[in-house]
């Protein structure tokens, strides 16, 4: 009772994971405790996080905790499935984020100029960039999924669209709760949040509907043949999927799945890295002068080879991961490598049906692999850094994200075009950076900023589309 008080004061003070690294500081690496009378082992034992997330995964799943926390808003989606079912989604999806069809996908440059039009032109005026990217990838996100976007940063956008935006930022904080608090969640359910997930639901639903009724006109338009034979298709998520299943509840919450996955997890590294960004303006005129070097046709191979826009974009996801705990529950009897004995170094028996935190969060800022300055933004700290199992922001093993690559192809070309664009970035207000976590971290204060453009000298990006 006083871990679940203690747990409740954390999240209403947004400190739940900084009290949980604390508790590391306290115990060790890896430590069990009962929570609510049901066992639970927290780890960031790098031997034992590569032995749950890969060596000895099939001896571990998602558990009932997550799956029932998830259910009501993504179903049996790929994030709250296990067993069969998870290796149906998982095959089923896979397809869809290869090197091959991710070339079908643009990321276009119109999406930017949204976002871009949105800025405030006088630079003494603030902006939060948290609110308007997680608006620019809500866009990118549907357009993906279903081949047009929502119009998120339109400025003709419907009340429908920032009705579901706040939908789905209810649903989401309302399943964060739920997966970090348990049964004891219920307690919080309110008619808000039921009607919330109800509202996303049915969005959704009718975009699916829109879009296979203009697939399936689309397709009687065609000559025989024709859709098989264009290399230059357009890729849709939506269509892809739609090959392999007809079942529409299934369909309707691997979309929920893949646009929650789309929206926030590149929101979230970008908030995280701009607010970080805005406060150290060293590392942004450097930043800004590897830019530089790109030719104006720049393609995806060529932002790829851009270093130390990958070491920001590293240290980001490193100091503020964007699913900061990673949770499994064990099947049945498992031994781990480390946690038993007197110094916690000898091998722990976990009895089945223990659930197992694993805290990216405390695990990426360890002082033994990156400094005693791991609480701080360095990006050059990855020069001559190879963490191994001491950094995996989205996952590793059988289980792994399944749109990484396309989630930080976004997010770098996003960085890129604000180095383009503006000169400098200078944070609005003196603030500590706190938690706001959803099932993604986000900033609690939003990522509020002053933007100064560019001289008109640097001359202006070209405006071609990149191609992913």
């Amino acid at each position: 009772m006083d871990l679940l008080l203690i747990t409740l004061k954390s999240i209403k003070d947004h400190t739940f994971l900084a009290k949980s690294n604390d508790r590391f500081k306290q115990y060790g690496k890896s430590f069990g405790y009962l929570y609510l009378n049901a066992r639970f082992f927290g780890t960031i034992d790098l031997e034992n996080i590569q032995a749950v997330l890969s060596t000895s995964s099939t001896s571990f799943e998602l558990g009932s905790r997550r799956r029932d926390a998830m259910a009501p808003l993504i179903g049996r989606g790929i994030f709250a499935s296990d067993g069969e079912r998870w290796r149906h989604s998982r095959a089923m999806l896979r397809p869809n984020f290869t090197k091959h069809q991710m070339r079908g996908f643009d990321m276009p440059e119109d999406h930017f100029q949204y976002l871009l039009a949105l800025f405030p032109q006088n630079e003494h005026e603030v902006v939060d960039l948290q609110n308007l990217f997680h608006k620019f990838t809500m866009d990118t996100a549907t357009e993906f999924l279903f081949g047009q976007a929502v119009g998120s940063l339109s400025l003709t956008k419907s009340d429908a669209i920032d009705m579901f935006s706040h939908s789905f930022e209810v649903s989401s904080v309302a399943l964060a709760r739920a997966v970090r608090l348990g049964p004891v969640a219920k307690i919080f359910t309110s008619r808000e949040v039921a009607r919330a997930q109800k509202h996303v639901h049915a969005f959704v639903e009718r975009l699916i509907d829109e879009n296979l009724e203009a697939r399936d006109k689309h397709t009687e338009a065609e000559p025989k043949g024709a859709n098989d034979s264009s290399s230059n298709r357009r890729y849709v998520f939506l269509h892809e999927l739609v090959k392999v299943t007809s079942d529409r509840q299934i369909i309707r919450d691997e979309v929920v799945s893949a646009l929650f996955g789309g929206r926030d997890t590149t929101a979230s590294l970008l908030s995280n890295l701009f607010f970080c960004l805005a406060r150290d303006s060293k590392v942004w005129k450097k930043l800004r002068d590897e830019v530089r070097q790109l030719p104006p046709d720049y393609d995806q191979e060529e932002l790829a080879r851009l270093q130390y826009t990958k070491m920001c974009i590293n240290e980001s996801l490193r100091l503020h991961p964007v699913v900061p705990l990673n949770v499994r529950c064990s099947k049945k009897d498992v031994v781990l490598p480390r946690g038993g004995g007197a110094a916690g170094e000898e091998p722990v028996l976990l009895p089945a049906k223990t659930t197992v935190i694993l805290n990216m969060f405390a695990l990426q800022r360890r002082q033994d692999v990156y400094g005693l300055d791991a609480d701080q933004f360095r990006p050059e700290r990855w020069e001559n850094l190879n963490p191994e199992w001491a950094y995996v922001p989205f996952g590793a093993g059988p289980r792994a994200c399944l749109g990484r690559k396309l989630a930080l192809a976004e997010a770098t070309y996003v960085l890129v075009r604000m180095a383009q664009e503006f000169e400098s970035i200078t944070a609005a207000e003196e603030v500590c950076w706190e938690e706001q976590a959803t099932m993604t971290l986000c900033v609690k204060h939003g990522c509020n900023v002053r933007l100064t453009r560019k001289k008109k000298e640097e001359g202006t990006y070209s405006g071609t589309t990149t191609q992913f």
